[in-house]
């Protein structure tokens, strides 16, 4: 098996343990290769305590699923009726997607709305921000566009879309399928970790910067509404008044880290007002100084 997870929920950057055990019966056989995005590196190899961790979860990760493929046994295997619903919920959530991604303005939207502009000038990455030279978003490599996203604090691509094809099911069908445990079980509890880290009044002062493009109150009204709707469903199906009120330890690391990330965001809300009026390079590496801290404090990249 091959696994290559980026820092994103909305790309695969969820436990290791929860993929591994979710993966169809005979994927690895005792055999892992693991890609780990550049922007990641330091954040789980820094030093020898966090990458022995995170080396050692690894291990525990696929030993326990070889165990599992050893023995013929799926831990979750997917009944017939969860895996038709999983393809309907694939299906509405894309279509939504897809009628944000081609609504017009929406390219102009995207460089306004997000520090895009700083981050592809940001030595971060592995690899160019772009494919090749053009203004086209179907250019755009995958980590710069969460990247972007993350920055503004809507983390948009990690949930749009999830809310409406949530409400096209019904509810107990949907805790039923949660219950079973497995890939969806997986995929909800990782939306309900995104979402707690989404802050829409933050997101709107980014949208502010955006005012001037055509539709761009449209745009914004279609996010909003989609994170609602996203958030009440995950809330229903999780049976939580409060999101991961039933795991204490992730709420409060993320619920630690918000006013550091919070403040950071300001500071950057600030310095890109103050560099449209003064471009100097030296208000440019502040911003892109910011980038960075929110990276940490949301623990995410791209």
């Amino acid at each position: 098996m091959l696994r290559g997870g980026g820092g994103g929920a909305r790309r695969g950057g969820g436990s290791l343990e929860d993929a591994l055990l979710n993966a169809p019966l005979f994927s690895a056989q005792s055999t892992l290769k693991l890609t780990e995005q550049g922007e990641m590196i330091s954040t789980r190899y820094l030093n020898n305590t966090s990458a022995l961790n995170n080396l050692s979860s690894i291990m525990g990760a696929l030993l326990k699923k070889s165990l599992y493929d050893e023995k013929g046994v799926s831990k979750n295997p997917i009944n017939p009726s969860t895996q038709a619903l999983m393809q309907h919920l694939s299906a509405i959530s894309y279509q939504t997607y897809r009628q944000l991604y081609t609504m017009q303005g929406f390219l102009e939207y995207f460089k306004q709305a997000t520090p895009i502009a700083f981050i592809q000038e940001l030595n971060l990455g592995s690899r160019p921000a772009k494919r090749r030279e053009s203004t086209q978003l179907e250019d755009l490599r995958a980590i710069p566009w969460v990247f972007a996203w993350t920055q503004n604090r809507s983390i948009l691509p990690a949930w749009y879309g999830v809310g409406s094809a949530l409400k096209s099911v019904d509810l107990k069908d949907l805790q039923a399928c949660y219950n079973e445990g497995g890939f969806f079980k997986v995929v909800v509890d990782n939306i309900a970790q995104v979402l707690l880290k989404v802050d829409l009044d933050i997101a709107k002062q980014y949208h502010a910067f955006a005012s001037n493009v055509p539709n761009a109150k449209n745009i914004w009204t279609h996010i909003e509404s989609e994170f609602h709707t996203s958030l009440e469903r995950i809330l229903q199906i999780r049976q939580e008044n409060a999101l991961l009120e039933k795991e204490d330890l992730v709420r409060e690391g993320i619920l630690f880290r918000t006013p550091y990330t919070n403040a950071l965001n300001c500071l950057q809300i600030e310095l890109i007002k103050v560099f449209k009026h003064n471009p100097k390079d030296q208000i440019k590496l502040a911003i892109q100084s910011t980038l960075i801290g929110i990276a940490q404090g949301l623990r995410n990249t791209g």
